[in-house]
């Protein structure tokens, strides 16, 4: 401890269902843990009352088998409920639809960055029952979160399979040696760049093996109709307009449109999009690939965003494309290739001169047929565990509040 510092938590490290990532905390100087107000106790709830955070599903949790001192970011106000108040109930209740918008509504709006103040949070109202109700109101919410989760993660792994059928169909190994702390090379492999990741080992290996794909590897541009384009930087927000994806809606392989942004523009140089149009990321978790579909062709693409419009005679399917661009040894590509080394992106040059291995139609086929099916599967999951949980919450609040 003495050496490391003192555990700091931010809201960085809250996620949904009451996750606390410990493994990504900072750590403040020891003199820091003598601030008993910032010190965390079990049983803490913590309510994130900073910027984006702020009524989202990560915006409340609570503290339980603290493993290690730890203080508190100022984003972040944390309480113990009196006796007769269950820290559980209390994190449901200020989870829930009805506290949500008691946040909403106390929200002081500021230039910089919007925040809830210590009053509007000791104003909140909030029902108590019985402890033995909380309980059992509390059991409820457990019982059906854990469904829930189950739901969730046997989506995922259903995409997450993608990738070691992807690269079993293209006969593709991994090459080891990531793990690698060290290595070394000559005078003569040193290129113009000086980034170390560049000539990492295992990602010099991958680009080879898929240089040397049979039948045949191409350059994306040898692919594309036009070149990559870029997205629009598009600054200000309205609360109508035209939808506006940033590098957030784009997860491997779907498009999120529940939370794109809206604005409003009518410049004539804005790209519009086609279906069976690929979308890259180019900074932040750069290198994820999705398929534009009819439900997203009405949507701008942020300036992180860039759009890849394949030529009809490229031999190349965009769900294949798609399909190889988020696979682990297509990602090792990116990351060999990146600039920055801190956050990482991407650059146009580099997604002209990415290698696609091109697959036989059959083997492109048979690759899109079972992204479909898996996609289609995921999705329907994730459909039943948010009917599952919506349903959950109205009966918890029905609870409290009555009809």
């Amino acid at each position: 401890m003495e050496s490391g510092g003192v555990r700091f938590l931010r809201p960085t490290e809250m996620r949904p269902n009451n996750e606390v990532v410990w493994n990504s905390c900072l750590r403040a100087p020891l003199e820091f843990s003598k601030k008993t107000r910032a010190r965390l106790k079990n049983g803490d709830v913590l309510i994130a009352v900073k910027g984006a955070t702020i009524a989202s599903e990560k915006s409340v949790c609570v503290i339980r088998d603290l493993s290690e001192p730890t203080i508190v970011n100022g984003s972040i106000f944390h309480f113990q409920p009196i006796e007769d108040v269950s820290s559980e109930y209390l994190l449901n209740v200020l989870s829930s639809d009805f506290a949500k918008k008691q946040m909403k509504q106390g929200l002081i709006l500021n230039n910089a960055v919007d925040y809830l103040s210590r009053t509007i949070i000791d104003d909140f109202l909030i029902p108590i029952p019985t402890l033995e109700t909380q309980r059992a109101l509390v059991t409820k919410m457990e019982v059906a979160r854990t469904a829930r989760q189950q739901k969730l993660d046997e989506a995922e792994t259903l995409l997450a399979g993608i990738d070691d059928f992807v690269l079993e169909q293209l006969g593709l190994e991994m090459p080891e040696g990531e793990t690698e702390l060290s290595f070394a090379i000559t005078q003569a492999d040193l290129a113009k760049r000086l980034d170390t990741y560049f000539y990492k080992p295992h990602l010099r290996e991958a680009e080879n093996r898929v240089l040397s794909f049979k039948p045949e590897t191409k350059k994306l541009s040898q692919l594309l109709a036009s070149p990559p384009q870029n997205g629009v930087d598009a600054r200000k927000y309205l609360s109508s307009g035209q939808k506006y994806l940033r590098v957030q809606n784009i997860r491997p392989f779907d498009i999120i449109l529940d939370n794109a942004a809206y604005v409003e523009s009518e410049n004539k140089k804005d790209i519009a999009l086609r279906e069976g149009d690929v979308l890259l990321t180019r900074k932040g978790t750069f290198g994820t690939a999705a398929l534009v579909t009819e439900e997203s062709t009405n949507c701008l693409i942020s300036s992180e965003i860039i759009l890849l419009r394949l030529s009809e005679n490229s031999n190349c399917s965009p769900e294949y494309l798609v399909a190889w661009l988020n696979s682990r040894i297509g990602q090792m590509l990116f990351d060999r290739y990146k600039s920055g080394a801190i956050m990482g992106h991407i650059t146009q040059n580099v997604v002209k001169n990415f290698p696609i291995p091109i697959a036989s139609t059959q083997i492109q086929e048979k690759i899109a047929d079972e992204i479909q099916s898996r996609r289609s599967k995921a999705l329907q999951l994730r459909k039943e565990a948010e009917t599952l949980w919506q349903e959950a919450k109205g009966a918890f609040e029905k609870a409290l509040l009555g009809e």
